[in-house]
């Protein structure tokens, strides 16, 4: 059973050249240890689709419409805890441009995680705040990347049998 505290707290997921590359913290021994891991192994395909799945909410934190959403291809998720305990999310993507043949980097500015239903008793919507279906999908890669950081791998889990 999962304990109520997060043992992992990931602050960056990136694809780099190559591979991917997590920057998290980790609860060991009483204290955290901050740490990256870079690898060039791949992914379970749920990885992948929970990346690719925040196209969407890229292109509407973006205000893209059209066939811009098609050239979106995410490739990184920052986040940013402040020190009263709030998460901000910033998004990386590549944007192809089609006459040019080449893609620009470009990232999203930070919003912060939508308030809590108790706080925000409407659902209401605010520019500052992620929508709640994204916080969703930011929530789904962390879980994805969680998995991939405890060794689970397009050909089956590093660390445990298959049993899983």
């Amino acid at each position: 059973m999962e304990e109520t505290t997060k043992q992992i707290i990931i602050s960056k997921v990136k694809f780099v050249k190559d591979g991917i590359r997590i920057n998290y913290e980790k609860y060991r021994d009483s204290y955290w240890d901050t740490l990256q891991l870079t690898s060039e192994e791949k992914a379970a395909p749920e990885f992948y689709d929970a990346f690719q799945h925040l196209g969407s909410h890229i292109a509407t934190i973006m205000s893209f419409t059209g066939e811009v959403i098609y050239r979106i291809i995410p490739n990184e998720v920052v986040l940013a805890y402040s020190s009263s305990g709030e998460l901000s999310v910033k998004f990386g993507f590549k944007l192809y441009l089609p006459i040019s043949g080449e893609s620009v980097s470009v990232v999203t500015p930070a919003l912060k995680e939508p308030p809590s239903t108790m706080n925000n008793p409407t659902g209401a919507e605010h520019p500052k705040f992620m929508a709640t279906q994204t916080w969703e999908a930011v929530q789904h890669l962390l879980d994805e990347t969680e998995k991939y950081i405890n060794g689970r791998r397009a050909q089956g889990n590093l660390f445990e049998s298959d049993a899983k």
